[in-house]
């Protein structure tokens, strides 16, 4: 464990306070893989991280505000992603090299907001960014009603598609299942339950 002299060096260097930061989310990724996000402990993160509690106060209030600065870094990657894959492709493509890029890069973080069991929280977080996106990349109008309807509709698929996807190890190729996506929206669900059933 750490000294106090050592804490407080520490936190004069910029470099060390995000090491320290990365080390105490890389060990509560750890620690999920084995057990139950609700079941970890600070105790248990600073003995997997090798710093001390007063070490773990300093960055984070609680365990809960650990998993949001996870949510806040996929959040984060995956606007980053729609952002530079905008007008490259159909808003279907666009989502799904989105969360494809941002799991390649994040897939330990990914793997624990996806099992996390407030996972309904984070679908949240991203639904709101994302609406905000598409209004503003889109210029629609929020005041429209039926309009917020169906931006909602529409990300509560994609996203629950997307998720189910990567919880599968993404067992479809990228572009298959973005025209998988790309079909249902475009043309509706029954004519996709058709055309799959006759394959």
């Amino acid at each position: 464990m750490m000294s106090e002299s050592e804490v407080s060096e520490m936190i004069k260097n910029p470099s060390i306070t995000a090491a320290t930061r990365q080390n105490f989310i890389e060990a509560f990724c750890q620690l999920s893989q084995t057990e139950p996000v609700t079941k970890i402990t600070v105790r248990e993160l600073t003995q997997r991280a090798g710093y001390n509690r007063s070490t773990f106060y300093q960055y984070f209030d609680d365990v809960y505000d650990l998993l949001t600065a996870i949510e806040d870094l996929v959040l984060t990657q995956i606007m980053q992603n729609l952002a530079n894959s905008f007008d490259q492709g159909t808003l279907a493509e666009t989502f799904v090299t989105a969360f494809s890029q941002a799991h390649a890069t994040l897939a330990s973080y990914y793997e624990v907001v996806l099992t996390d069991s407030d996972q309904a929280r984070f679908t949240k977080r991203l639904k709101v960014m994302i609406t905000s996106w598409l209004t503003t990349n889109y210029q629609l109008a929020t005041t429209d009603t039926q309009l917020m309807y169906v931006v909602d509709f529409y990300l509560s698929g994609v996203i629950a598609v997307i998720e189910r996807w990567i919880k599968q190890q993404r067992d479809l190729p990228t572009t298959t299942l973005a025209a998988l996506i790309r079909g249902m929206i475009d043309d509706g669900l029954a004519p996709q339950l058709i055309l799959l059933k006759g394959k």
